[in-house]
Order: structure tokens, then C-alpha cells, then sequence
């Protein structure tokens, strides 16, 4: 059975039903006087031992919440401080907070996570597919009340796991479905070429042809720093992204910030036409450096302001919508250029796991989702390239017997 606890220590004992249970005295009522004790739940006298010395430790440090007193609010903001914040972006951490704060709060942050029930989720989701917008405009998108739900979901099963529930409600609900209706606007070869055009007087067109030699995410294309391109070698190293992060006091920060994910890490080679921009553009770039002075940061940025400071994501976008516009094209987003370079060589016969790589997905799974649409207009392309085969292999007499059994046919 193991060595048993001392006083102060609580106590854990096997229960009739197979599992292990701690207690722990953390009090006694105020009304009638009698001893108030927590206790934890565990398959293994391991699991509940560990419980017991966190239930403990809460307890000591004055930060304990009797289960059946915690709030969904009060198990949100813990779930995301302990949970949440070590293992995701700034950002991300901060999209997840707003929505807990502006939409989920409001409604059931004071309900007793004891006392939540499926129906109170559904009634949520019903709500702000309704009207959930904060201006008043109408509902939210059904993706954003999907995110909702995936915030609900994640918490109470991490809340069943500490004893706090005996069931995750928010798997017995239904959130909405997510219907993909919005469509890729790639550039063509002649788009790309108006484009540019209008861009080559500015300052950061060199930013744009790394862009369409690469296919780098935007944040990426702005936390490059010149450490990481080799230009003999014609390589270049994607290692950080720059994003704007949002803090608590309601300011904001351009900060360097880890990639999306491992295999957004990687090595690209750089096409001859980016290195001999990326020459002219460093050029120039001294010429600015020198004209600063004193005022210039120096952060190795291969794309940065006049003064040598980070370029805020907004600001790149905004320069490529107005150029855009003066080309005589239709808006779109920043990130169908790196959608129209992968497009462009897949039509171009690349290989799928090359575009991956290049791409940085997780895997070529990733990439043949995300361009099924080009592969599909690509199979009649193959279908003829195999008739143009055949019209090499097949003799000219086999053909003309061919033709002539069609005909009988």
C-alpha cells in the first residue's frame, strides 16, 4: 500500500469501484463548523497522489477553488494561463482571450462549471450565429463560433481530467458547419508581370520578387534577416516571422515570433533573378544606412523601414493592394502569392513533395488539399501528353488497323 502520510498531508485510499481517491482537509464551514475536505480521484494510487500534492500545494499558496464554488469563467482564465499560453503564438493567445472575454464570458463566465449543461452551449452558439457581432451588425461567421466551441471543448476536457467535472458537455453539443465558400484569387504569368511593373519603383520591390521566387509566408518575408541568405550559395534560411503582438494594456509591439509550425523551418534555394535583386536591394539599402546616421537600427533586416526597423505585416499589405489597384487587377490577398507561385509550378510539371518542402507544410497531404483544384485542370493535360506518347509508340500501320476496327465497329 506505500508509506503512509503524515498529518497535513491527506490521505489516499482505494475506493470499492477499482479507483483511488485523495482527501485533504481545507477548512472547516463557517455556518455549522464541521470539517471541509477536497478530494481528487485517480485509475492509479500514482495518479491520485499527484493530484492530491497539487490540490495541496493550491491550497497553501491561497489558490485553491473548491470544485463545486469554480465559475466556467474562473476554469477558463486558469486553463489559458496554465494550459494554453506556454505552447501557442502571442497572437493566437490573444485571439483565444478576446473570445473568451467579448463572447463567452458574457454569457456563461458566471455559471458554475458544475451546473453547465449542453444546452447552455447551444444556446451560445445559437445566439451568436444570430446576432453575435459586437457592433451589432448581425452574427458571427460560423468558423469564428467554431473556434468558440473548440475553446469550450479543449477546457472542459482538461477540466475532467482534474476532477472539476465528471463530463465534457461540449462534446454533447453541435456547432455549426463550416462551409468553404470563399475562392483562391491566384495571379497568372500576365498579372504578375502588370504587377510588377507598377511595384519596381519602390523602395521594397525586391521584397516582392523574393516573394514570387519563394513563396514565403509574410511574416516570414519580414523577419528575414541577411545572416540567413547565402548568395553565393543561393540559399535562403526561413527561422523567425515578424507579428504584430497586442498586450494586456491595450498597446502593441512588432515583435520576432517562432514559425507556424517545425517544418515551416526550412531552406530554400533562391532562383538566380531574387539573388541578383537581393544584390541591388542590400545596395541600396547601405546608401539608406549611411544617410540615417545615428537614427539607423541595426537588426540585420533584409526588408525593414528607411531607419532599419521592422516593417509592420499591414504596411506591405497595404503598398501591394494599392499596386493592385493602379495595375488594373482585382484585390486580393497577400497570401495568394505564395498560393499563385506553388500554382504556377505545379502547372509548370513541379513535383507536389517539392512544392511542400518549399511551402514548408507538415505534409504532402497538406498541399495536395490545398491545391486539388490545379491538379484536377491538370489531369486532361496528362491525358494528352499520354495520347502524344502513344502517337510515338504505337507503329503508323497498328494505328490506320485501329481506325479501321473503330469503323467496323
Amino acid at each position: 500500500m506505500g508509506k503512509k502520510r503524515g498529518n497535513r498531508e491527506g490521505s489516499v485510499s482505494k475506493r470499492k469501484d477499482g479507483r483511488w481517491e485523495g482527501k485533504y482537509t481545507i477548512g472547516r464551514d463557517p455556518y455549522t463548523g464541521k470539517v471541509k475536505r477536497a478530494t481528487v480521484y485517480g485509475k492509479t494510487r500514482q495518479e491520485a497522489s499527484e493530484k492530491l500534492n497539487l490540490l495541496i500545494s493550491q491550497v497553501q499558496m491561497g489558490v485553491f477553488v473548491e470544485p463545486n464554488k469554480v465559475t466556467v469563467g474562473q476554469w477558463l482564465s486558469k486553463w489559458m494561463d496554465i494550459y494554453q499560453q506556454p505552447k501557442i503564438s502571442e497572437n493566437f493567445f490573444r485571439r483565444k482571450k478576446d473570445l473568451i472575454r467579448i463572447h463567452i464570458a458574457p454569457i456563461l463566465g458566471s455559471v458554475l462549471l458544475s451546473k453547465l449543461r449542453p444546452s447552455d452551449i447551444q444556446s451560445l452558439y445559437k445566439k451568436k450565429l444570430k446576432d453575435g457581432k459586437v457592433d451589432g451588425s448581425g452574427g458571427l461567421a460560423p468558423q469564428t463560433v467554431r473556434h468558440i466551441h473548440n475553446i469550450l471543448h479543449a477546457s472542459l476536457k482538461q477540466a475532467v481530467k482534474e476532477g472539476l467535472v465528471s463530463r465534457n458537455v461540449a462534446a454533447d453539443t453541435t456547432p455549426p458547419p463550416v462551409v468553404k465558400t470563399r475562392v483562391v484569387k491566384v495571379l497568372n504569368k500576365q498579372e504578375i508581370s502588370q504587377l510588377l511593373e507598377v511595384i519596381k519603383p519602390h523602395r521594397l520591390y525586391a521584397a516582392f520578387i523574393t516573394e514570387l521566387c519563394t513563396a514565403v509566408r509574410l511574416g516570414e518575408l519580414l523577419g528575414m534577416q541577411w545572416k540567413d541568405i547565402d548568395i553565393s550559395g543561393k540559399t535562403l534560411k526561413v527561422r523567425r516571422q515578424v507579428n504584430r503582438v497586442y498586450h494586456d494594456d491595450e498597446t502593441s509591439s512588432l515583435e520576432y515570433g517562432p514559425l507556424k509550425t517545425l517544418h515551416s523551418y526550412r531552406t530554400i534555394a533562391i532562383s538566380n533573378i531574387a539573388v541578383n535583386e537581393l544584390k541591388l536591394h542590400k545596395a541600396r539599402q547601405a546608401q539608406e544606412r549611411l544617410a540615417a546616421g545615428q537614427a539607423y537600427k541595426h537588426e540585420d533586416l533584409v526588408f525593414c523601414t528607411a531607419l532599419g526597423g521592422k516593417i509592420d505585416p499591414k504596411n506591405l499589405y497595404r503598398i501591394f493592394i494599392q499596386s493592385l489597384k493602379k495595375a488594373g487587377l482585382p484585390a486580393t490577398a497577400f497570401h495568394n502569392l505564395r498560393h499563385s507561385v506553388a500554382t504556377l509550378l505545379l502547372q509548370e510539371g513541379e513535383n507536389i513533395k517539392t512544392i511542400q518542402e518549399l511551402l514548408g507544410h507538415a505534409d504532402a497531404e497538406t498541399t495536395l488539399n490545398d491545391y486539388s483544384h490545379v491538379l484536377e485542370e491538370m489531369k486532361r493535360g496528362a491525358a494528352d501528353r499520354i495520347d502524344a506518347i502513344f502517337a510515338e509508340i504505337i507503329p503508323p500501320e497498328e494505328k490506320q488497323a485501329d481506325q479501321n476496327d473503330q469503323l467496323v465497329k
